[in-house]
């Protein structure tokens, strides 16, 4: 009893959060909707699978890439957990053309904790929905204590949680493997500024923890920026704390330490890019050479663009650098 009434405030927000989730992902979790891809993504043809007729408008597309998780994620994972449980280390999925890397590509998330933890055992379509729904309730729980964290009131808190969690950007990719990063950028917010305001070395190794997370949720670009925003917060609060040296050491142990521990994870990564065919010829008119400077301004703003205002402003939306890092700004 009185560990109900010490956190009474906090036992009413877990069950006004538990009865939210329940109703907005009812038709998930217990009337066997998706939020999977599958159902609606089309075959790698062009048209589709081989004398395969559907009707426009027979399916309702809920995320903007229904194909990358239903082709690549989901799949490689599935590979890579199957060699996990034979006692084989998921280098190579064997299935995908003449054969292709699995651990090196990164994005089956297979080494991503999160993920292993729900899907390892059952890696069914119905717990591919769970893990997805989880990664929303991360962004709420996170973001809310994060601004706790700044005595923020319990209100303000919770309406900020519940604007990123079901925000559309993350709704809109919720099915892909970057959310592993964008949707638990407010845990890694968290434990920075946990860190710092405890600065001792149990929320240290919580630091630690959040880089390595970082590094193997699976996307390196989403993770990139990540890494930057973390490192541009901890510059701002270590300014804002009165520069101690000694605070600052031990923020670039945790980054080494976190780098160390995904070693065997990043070498093989960046043997994989250094041969991958994606790394294109610098003399194509590709990446940096192919963007216009009038379109860099999309790299640092969130991602609020609608055709109309694409057609107002007269830009070409596949020019559109994705608004990662005016994302984290917004949180």
């Amino acid at each position: 009893m009185k560990f109900v009434s010490k956190h009474k405030t906090g036992l009413i927000l877990m069950m006004i959060v538990i009865l939210l989730f329940t109703f907005l992902f009812r038709d998930v979790l217990f009337f066997d909707k998706t939020l999977r891809g599958e159902p609606y993504a089309q075959g790698v043809l062009p048209s589709g699978p081989v004398n395969y007729q559907r009707e426009l408008g027979e399916f309702r597309g809920h995320t903007n890439d229904p194909g990358a998780s239903a082709w690549y994620n989901d799949p490689n994972f599935q590979v890579g957990v199957d060699q996990l449980k034979h006692g084989y280390v998921p280098w190579w999925n064997p299935f995908n053309g003449t054969g292709t890397t699995l651990l090196a590509s990164l994005q089956s998330g297979i080494m991503f904790p999160p993920k292993l933890a729900i899907l390892f055992f059952s890696p069914t379509p119905y717990m591919f929905d769970i893990f997805m729904i989880f990664r929303i309730l991360v962004a709420f729980i996170f973001t809310y204590l994060f601004l706790r964290l700044f005595k923020i009131e319990r209100p303000i808190s919770f309406v900020s949680a519940f604007a990123f969690a079901f925000s559309g950007s993350l709704f809109r990719y919720i099915n892909l493997e970057h959310l592993n990063i964008d949707a638990f950028i407010p845990f890694y917010m968290f434990c920075a500024e946990y860190f710092l305001q405890k600065q001792n070395f149990k929320h240290w190794l919580l630091l630690i923890i959040s880089f390595t997370f970082i590094i193997l949720g699976g996307f390196p670009e989403a993770s990139l920026f990540a890494f930057i925003l973390l490192n541009l917060y901890f510059l701002f609060r270590w300014i804002d704390l009165g520069r101690s040296i000694p605070l600052v050491k031990k923020w670039i142990y945790a980054n080494i330490i976190s780098l160390l521990l995904t070693l065997p994870i990043l070498l093989p990564f960046f043997i994989h890019m250094s041969e991958t065919w994606t790394i294109h010829d610098p003399s194509r008119s590709v990446g940096a050479l192919y963007l216009p400077f009038s379109v860099l301004f999309s790299l640092i703003t969130p991602y609020l663009f609608t055709p109309t205002m694409l057609h107002l402003l007269n830009i070409n939306p596949t020019l559109l650098l994705p608004g990662w890092i005016g994302g984290g700004v917004l949180v």
